[in-house]
């Protein structure tokens, strides 16, 4: 994915997206160096279908994915450290169903998925490698892996950590 396809908060660092400049795609990936992905930031994309999501992303802000309508299918990198999901990040999207984290934490915050096929997720946390679908409307057993430490909890320690050292934008 070109870093020209996405509007960055600050252009020189481009860590945090704000918004997209090719609205008529159907599948993202997000670049690597990508931090935070900001308030919505893919608003507008109506075709929108599929969206990749790298390790490196540490915040997915309040309404960044809200009310696409195409949306079915988010990933998350293996060994994601993804820290947290904003409240109503994928809202109103009536056709996501798949929603696949390769390895890492998650924490998501309450309505992160109204109105949605996965709106039964109750988790807060999500760790290691999990795959949650409309049709199941449950989590799929994937092994999972255990995390750094060797346990499969949340790592609070980590999530200080890396929220400590995130610069992100709201």
């Amino acid at each position: 994915m070109a870093d020209n396809e996405f509007i960055f908060h600050d252009i020189t660092k481009k860590k945090h997206i704000t918004g997209v400049n090719t609205k008529g795609k159907d599948t993202y990936i997000i670049p690597k160096h990508v931090t935070t992905i900001g308030i919505k930031a893919f608003s507008g994309c109506t075709q929108l279908t599929h969206i990749t999501i790298p390790e490196n992303v540490a915040i997915i802000n309040s309404q960044a994915f809200m009310r696409l309508e195409m949306l079915h299918t988010v990933i998350f990198e293996k060994r994601t450290i993804l820290l947290e999901i904003k409240s109503y990040a994928f809202g109103h999207c009536p056709n996501l169903s798949y929603f696949q984290s390769l390895g890492g934490d998650i924490l998501l915050n309450d309505f992160v998925f109204p109105a949605t096929p996965l709106q039964y997720i109750k988790h807060k946390y999500i760790t290691g490698k999990k795959t949650f679908t409309r049709d199941t409307n449950e989590e799929l057993d994937n092994n999972e892996e255990k995390n750094g430490d060797g346990n499969n909890e949340f790592n609070e320690e980590q999530y200080k950590k890396n929220i400590k050292n995130c610069c992100c934008i709201s």
